[in-house]
């Protein structure tokens, strides 16, 4: 909804089972046009591979569909998410 908090919990997974140790994790954050919104840019460090994700979304915030890409900056592997606001 426009105006609430966006929480996304992340969780890196090593090969091999391993325990992950310290990432860092980009976060983009894009509207529904496609427009990358920079003010919601936002680097996550996740010890352990783990991290919570929090993007503030504005009251008068454009509805639709948003996508939210998470990269680990270490490797480039990234996940995409979309989240619809109302």
């Amino acid at each position: 909804q426009q105006g609430e908090r966006c929480v996304l919990l992340v969780q890196i997974k090593a090969d091999g089972g391993l325990q992950p140790q310290k990432h860092v994790i980009h976060v983009g954050v894009y509207d529904p046009s496609g427009q990358e919104r920079r003010h919601y840019r936002q680097n996550a460090v996740a010890p352990e591979g783990m991290a919570t994700v929090e993007i503030p979304f504005a009251l008068n915030e454009i509805p639709g569909k948003w996508k939210i890409v998470l990269t680990d900056v270490a490797t480039g592997t990234y996940v995409e998410r979309r989240v619809g606001i109302r």
